[in-house]
């Protein structure tokens, strides 16, 4: 027992150095799930749904996304990203795509493609990142759904783009150990009686 009880220390050891390494920058991740009750200023009747996912770069210079859309009344004509907290209506950011008949859409964003609007202090790429971080970014899907003229569109479904919490190495590490001392005592417990 005193041998297991050795190995357990070593790992606390062990946890506590890995614990205090700087983490190098990884790449970060959000989500928004999109259905017609978000849309504002009113919101509307329908089933459908959507659920995007960016992937921001390590380098915070490209953000890869991925939008499924399921149920929707009708083709999507524009799927586009906004500023804006969850009430509010505001200026358009980027465009992801015009026209996808099939979900997923994949594709990628880079400070090319940022509509830069100057007046709610988005100027750069790096603006944009901020405001998705502190939850100030929607994500819109428009169709024709409510209109049958295709040249006029509406949104869909709509949802707020959230930063996705990824535990720290440490946490990980920690959990792990946890898991260990908890097998190691049940063990314990099953060879005593033996």
């Amino acid at each position: 027992m005193l041998a297991f009880s050795g190995k357990i220390g070593l790992l606390a050891v062990l946890a506590l150095l890995v614990g205090n390494v700087e983490q190098a920058k990884g790449e970060m991740t959000f989500q928004a799930f999109m259905n017609g009750a978000n849309v504002r200023p009113d919101p509307l009747p329908t089933l459908g749904t959507g659920l995007a996912t960016l992937t921001l770069n390590d380098l915070e210079t490209e953000l890869r996304f991925e939008v499924a859309f399921q149920d929707l009344i009708s083709y999507t004509t524009r799927i586009d990203i906004h500023f804006g907290s969850p009430n509010e209506v505001g200026p358009e950011l980027f465009l992801l795509s015009q026209g996808a008949k099939n979900s997923p859409v994949l594709g990628a964003l880079t400070a090319g493609e940022l509509i830069p609007q100057p007046s709610i202090g988005i100027n750069t790429f790096e603006d944009a990142i901020l405001a998705m971080i502190n939850n100030n970014i929607y994500m819109e899907i428009h169709t024709p759904a409510f209109f049958n003229d295709p040249f006029f569109t509406t949104v869909e479904v709509r949802g707020q783009l959230s930063p996705i919490p990824v535990p720290e190495p440490s946490t990980l590490v920690l959990l792990c150990i946890g898991s260990f001392c908890l097998l190691g005592y049940a063990w314990g417990k099953q060879y005593r009686r033996q």
